[in-house]
């Protein structure tokens, strides 16, 4: 990956487009609406776990803002991730994505 494109470094120094368009997404899009999204689809989850339903649902929504960056970029902005906290892997996101499918 070429670093023109994607941010792949710990938040911080230069996040302030991420953090900027995450709070606009979190205003326009209250986090009780995704809570009900998630829950009259069917698809919450019942288990505790760092991809549940409505982080998700979070992420999809990020991601449409971050059509330039990785997933698990958009991931890390989502979380605020610190610089040593594990990433989940292309392959877990991605299966997390199917889980809440086309339905919400």
């Amino acid at each position: 990956m070429d670093g023109s494109r994607d941010f792949e470094g710990p938040v911080g120094a230069g996040s302030n487009r991420f953090q900027d368009r995450l709070s606009g997404l979190e205003h326009c899009i209250p986090s009780a609406v995704i809570e009900q999204v998630v829950q009259q689809s069917g698809c919450a989850s019942k288990r505790k776990c760092r991809l549940n339903a409505q982080f998700t649902l979070w992420l999809i929504l990020a991601m449409g803002l971050f059509t330039d960056c990785t997933l698990r970029t958009v991931y890390r902005h989502c979380r605020r991730a610190k610089q040593d906290e594990r990433i989940p892997s292309r392959g877990a996101l991605c299966k997390a994505r199917q889980r809440i499918g086309s339905q919400p």
